[in-house]
C-alpha cells in the first residue's frame, strides 16, 4: 500500500458504497503506519502537544510528521489550540471520526480474543512444518504478538 490512498478510488467506492475489504484503501492505509493507533490511544486522553506526543511515544520526529500529517488529511486527527499559561499553544486532538476508527479496531482486537486459541495453534502447526532448514522457510514471518 502507498503513503496514500487513490482518492478517485476511494470517491468512486464511497459513492457505491461498497464495504468489501478491497475497498477500504482508507483505513488500510491508516493501520499501515506504525503510529497511527498509539497516536490515537493518545489523543484519547485529551489534545496533546507535538512535543507532548514525540515524548510519549518516543518517535523520531520525522515518523511522527508523517503520520500526523497523513492523520489530519483524512480528518481522523485535527490541529487544537492548547491553553499552557498565557496563550494558547498548537497541538492536535483526535476527532469523532478518528473515535470510531479506533471503535473499529478495538473489533479486530475482539476477534483476535475470540480466536486466540485458534490463532496459536494454526502458527504453530505453520513453523512445525517450516521447521529451520526447510526449504520454503519464511524468514520474514512477522511477530503476530500472540
Amino acid at each position: 500500500m502507498g503513503d496514500t490512498a487513490d482518492t478517485d478510488e476511494v470517491v468512486a467506492a464511497d459513492e457505491a458504497r461498497d464495504t468489501r475489504p478491497r475497498s477500504c484503501a482508507i483505513a488500510l492505509d491508516l493501520l499501515g503506519k506504525k503510529w497511527t493507533i498509539p497516536l490515537l490511544v493518545e489523543l484519547e486522553h485529551g489534545p496533546r502537544r507535538r512535543y507532548q506526543l514525540r515524548q510519549a511515544l518516543k518517535v523520531q520526529n520525522d515518523r511522527l510528521d508523517a503520520t500526523v500529517q497523513m492523520m489530519v488529511r483524512w480528518g481522523v486527527i485535527e490541529r487544537a489550540f492548547i491553553p499552557c499559561g498565557q496563550t494558547d499553544g498548537p497541538g492536535y486532538a483526535i476527532t469523532t471520526l478518528g473515535r470510531e476508527f479506533l471503535e473499529s479496531v478495538a473489533r479486530l482486537g475482539e476477534w483476535q480474543h475470540d480466536h486466540h486459541s485458534e490463532l496459536l495453534a494454526n502458527d504453530q502447526e505453520w513453523r512445525a512444518s517450516h521447521a529451520a532448514g526447510h526449504p520454503s522457510t519464511d524468514s520474514g514471518h512477522p511477530s503476530t504478538g500472540l
